[in-house]
């Protein structure tokens, strides 16, 4: 699923502003979203904040140091935006985000202290008579916590790639896009990179790659999609006779012959069987499911028309494939912004349900900023309901997307902000819908030093997620600014346990899959040694791990 790495954890400092003024430029745009500067006041200050020099319509916001918007500046067009109002002392943060277009910019910020008003005196009030201390009532013992229902998980094994292979190892960047396990107790895992993964010379900007791994952790092999410019694996499922299917995207010339969008099937030995591409520039396909009859289901975001006529700028999109590669329906929703959908999944009835992230109003009406969605499609592909939610935070955005037993859809994302019953608290989030899209509760943890990046679902309707933090979980030490954790809840909501794996450097978990037998397996990248030395820290490397309930 698609990432947007520019975070609150991962901001341009400006220091102490107060008595200061200063000056940023920068560039924002379809690649590059958005921009957070952090800056602190030592007193209470009168603060003026304007970007300008736009090409393109941006916004500026102000958010406190829990990243909640306190002030936002959405003037149409390349209109300058500017932000004015006085604030005490304490930590806070600047966002520039992009509304259409790619645009340079130039930001200038200034604080000037501002002495605190003093109050007037209160009247001294006259005292009253001391009343008689009724007697104290004995303490009211604390509830015993209900047992947990598992404990944490057991490491089995962990690899890192491309450490696992060192004279493969070049000094470059890999990412960790997507997991998916067989039945047989195998691993598949898949990223880009622009090193030399898998041997070879590197054929464009960053090459796709995507291995299989064997219950005990051996890798049995690496195969890799290589074009002259990007290209992308942002999703895989298996079947029941262990092949592998994939959805992406590449833009270069050669193997894949300028597709854009694309799925494709591959034997248990890495054999490609067939391959179907949704062909324009701009589409990309960022997951994929299966069914009980082994049909597929893709979804991603297209800047073209591949169900429909495009709305906007970009649109949200699903497709339905039987096994043969066989294209059945397509569908398209959106609005006039960029829509996106990052995660699919499909019931026991053969319905999918897409959700991700809007600036519009797909289901009728906006909270502000970009908000959450849900979506759900017929088996012969009508859309039969959309459902919105967010804050008046411009960052609401839903990742994953898990379905029980029963058919009850968990969808789990990020929030900027605060909506009430729907997200009383900036942090990730978690809600349990009914299959007609009626909302059962909703639960959050960590803080807003945590992200959400993947769910999974285990036979007993147990949830798995997945993600990156500075908060503690479980008994593992906190390492380096980022660490990588996932976590176990129950069907209710509550959670058990969670696991932090870290390194003194960055440290995410991206991708996270549960077998038939509740063996945990997850993904994510560092920039230290978590499965082997990284003798190039803190350059990222791909690990991939199994864990025993």
């Amino acid at each position: 699923m698609a990432r947007n790495d520019n975070s609150l954890g991962t901001t341009n400092s400006l220091g102490n502003l107060t008595n200061r003024q200063l000056a940023r430029s920068g560039q924002v745009g379809r690649s590059d979203t958005q921009d957070f500067f952090r800056f602190q006041l030592t007193g209470r200050s009168s603060l003026t904040v304007s970007l300008g020099r736009l090409r393109a319509n941006a916004d500026l916001a102000l958010l406190n140091n829990r990243g909640r918007q306190l002030q936002r500046s959405n003037k149409s067009g390349t209109s300058s935006e500017q932000i004015q109002t006085t604030l005490a002392a304490g930590t806070y943060y600047l966002r520039v985000f992009r509304r259409s277009g790619d645009t340079p910019y130039s930001l200038q910020a200034s604080a000037t202290a501002t002495p605190t008003p003093t109050p007037a005196p209160a009247p001294v009030p006259t005292p009253a008579p001391v009343p008689t201390p009724a007697p104290t009532p004995a303490p009211t013992p604390a509830p015993t916590p209900a047992p947990s229902t598992s404990a944490n998980p057991r490491q089995a094994w962990i690899r890192q790639i491309p450490t696992d292979n060192p004279e493969r190892a070049t000094a470059a960047n890999n990412h960790a896009e997507a997991i998916a396990i067989d039945r047989f107790g195998n691993t598949f895992i898949s990223g880009n990179s622009n090193s030399t993964v898998g041997g070879g010379s590197r054929a464009g900007f960053d090459d796709a790659w995507f291995a299989k791994y064997d219950a005990a952790g051996n890798q049995q092999w690496l195969r890799k999609i290589a074009t002259s410019s990007n290209d992308y694996i942002k999703g895989l499922v298996t079947d029941s006779a262990g092949n592998l299917y994939l959805t992406g995207a590449t833009a270069g010339s050669g193997q894949f012959n300028r597709a854009s969008a694309f799925i494709a099937k591959y034997d248990s030995s890495g054999n490609q069987l067939w391959i179907d591409y949704l062909r324009g520039s701009g589409n990309i396909g960022n997951d994929i499911a299966i069914d009980s009859s082994g049909n597929l289901y893709i979804t991603g975001r297209t800047s073209g028309s591949i169900g429909g006529a495009n709305a906007g700028s970009l649109d949200a999109w699903v497709a339905k494939y039987n096994s043969n590669g066989e294209r059945q329906w397509t569908g398209q929703l959106g609005t006039s912004g960029y829509d996106e959908a990052f995660s699919v999944a499909v019931d026991s009835q053969g319905n999918a349900y897409i959700a991700g992230e809007t600036p519009g109003a797909l289901a009728g009406s906006s909270a502000g900023g970009d908000d959450a969605w849900l979506a759900k499609y017929s088996t012969a592909g009508s859309l039969l309901w959309v459902k919105q939610f967010g804050s008046a935070s411009p960052i609401d955005r839903a990742n994953a997307i898990v379905i029980d037993r029963a058919d009850n859809v968990y969808v789990g994302g990020n929030t900027g902000g605060s909506a009430g019953s729907i997200w009383p608290e900036n942090k990730p989030w978690i809600s349990k819908f009914t299959a007609d899209g009626a909302q059962i509760w909703t639960t959050q943890f960590g803080s807003f030093v945590t992200d959400l990046a993947d769910l999974a679902i285990d036979q007993a309707d147990d949830l798995y997620v997945s993600g990156r933090t500075q908060d503690a979980f479980g008994s593992a030490t906190v390492g380096g600014s980022w660490n990588a954790y996932f976590a176990k809840f129950n069907s209710q909501g509550s959670n058990l346990w969670g696991e932090l794996l870290a390194t003194r450097w960055e440290d995410r978990a991206y991708a996270i899959a549960v077998d038939s037998v509740n063996q945990i397996h997850v993904m994510g990248i560092t920039g230290g040694s978590l499965g082997a030395t990284n003798p190039r820290s803190p350059v990222w490397d791909v690990w991939v791990a199994k864990y025993l309930p």
